[in-house]
């Protein structure tokens, strides 16, 4: 059996999967760990004449820390790569630096400033799809490296 955090990890890693799916080209590699031990990921695709690349990082905290930001903003990338911050939904981003686009979890939110999972149970709390930056993926079966459980 896995950790707490291995399977929310799980969780984030299917909502990034989503977004840059293998499927649509999209090349994976982790990024080693910094100070903070966050899970940071570069995803590239493209051909010879047009490539696109992302950085991508996850925050479990119902608000993120300065660390976090900074390690996304110092992850080594070329001149054009997008940065991904990937957070709880309601999370609380007043520090967010410029450049950086947050996603927003499915399965996590901040409710009554703890971080909750939101089930799909009659009395779970709901969040309206408008507030929600993406959708999770309907069965998303390949998880991208570093993101395996074990």
């Amino acid at each position: 059996m896995g950790s707490v955090h291995d399977i929310m990890q799980t969780f984030a890693c299917r909502d990034l999967h989503a977004q840059f799916s293998e499927y649509d080209g999209w090349v994976w590699r982790e990024l080693p760990p910094g100070k903070n031990e966050n899970v940071m990921f570069r995803v590239i695709r493209g051909n010879y004449y047009h490539q696109e690349e992302a950085i991508l990082a996850v925050s479990f905290g119902t608000r993120p820390s300065h660390e976090t930001i900074e390690e996304l903003l110092a992850a080594p990338a070329g001149r054009t790569a997008n940065r991904y911050l990937l957070v709880p939904q309601d999370a609380d981003l007043p520090d967010l630096a410029e450049g950086i686009t947050p996603m927003r979890m499915a399965a996590f939110g901040v409710v009554d400033g703890k971080l909750t999972w939101l089930t799909r149970k009659n009395h779970a709390v709901r969040y309206s799809d408008e507030a929600s930056a993406h959708h999770p993926a309907r069965g998303a079966c390949d998880s991208p490296p570093g993101c395996e459980s074990t």
